[in-house]
């Protein structure tokens, strides 16, 4: 066999292999190994999700209202925004907009750039 022959079966091989045979092993492996499903844990751990906007307002409460969208309990969810150099007055604002006791707003000082 030429030089050339041994190339063009080589690729063909891993094409071969690649498309075609490991597919097909992995998906015959996932008929073969079933996974257990958990059940979900007795106490579920406090998360908190940290957002840092200088978004609007209303973009903010939309987007806090979609943190406790989840399917996780709520009671064990804190969100904290951090606004990047706003007011007092825009703090007690979005404060009273998201209505909740679990989310915290902070602002940070001015900004100074990188």
């Amino acid at each position: 066999m030429t030089p050339w022959l041994w190339v063009i079966a080589a690729a063909l091989s891993v094409l071969v292999w690649t498309w075609v045979l490991y597919p097909s092993v992995v998906w015959l492996l996932s008929r073969m190994i079933r996974v257990r499903a958990h059940a979900p844990p007795m106490t579920w751990p406090t998360v908190t999700a940290i957002l840092a906007t200088r978004d609007d307002t209303a973009t903010i409460v939309a987007r806090v209202d979609h943190f406790f969208l989840t399917d996780y309990p709520t009671d064990r969810l804190q969100v904290v925004v951090g606004l990047d150099s706003t007011d007092a007055h825009r703090v007690d604002e979005i404060r009273h907009a998201c209505r909740r006791e679990s989310v915290h707003v902070v602002a940070a000082d001015t900004a100074g750039g990188k």
